[in-house]
């Protein structure tokens, strides 16, 4: 449970390749939590656009007075 020598040397281009690793990790992240984020439920603003032109529709193409 004792190491008297717990460091150990690190080469720059294996820094560089657990960087560069990383930074691919990270982007990979956003443009899934972006993703996520494009898909999650409409807002109130997109709801009442959509409610409009579906009444609009029904208007439009008199399919009202089929019910």
């Amino acid at each position: 449970a004792f190491d008297d020598d717990p460091e150990y040397i690190l080469p720059a281009a294996e820094v560089q390749k657990l960087e560069e690793a990383r930074v691919v990790k990270l982007e990979a992240h956003v443009k899934a939590e972006k993703n996520l984020a494009d898909e999650d439920d409409m807002g109130v603003i997109d709801f009442i656009k959509y409610v409009l032109n579906f009444g609009l529709d029904i208007i439009r193409t008199k399919k009202w007075k089929t019910w």
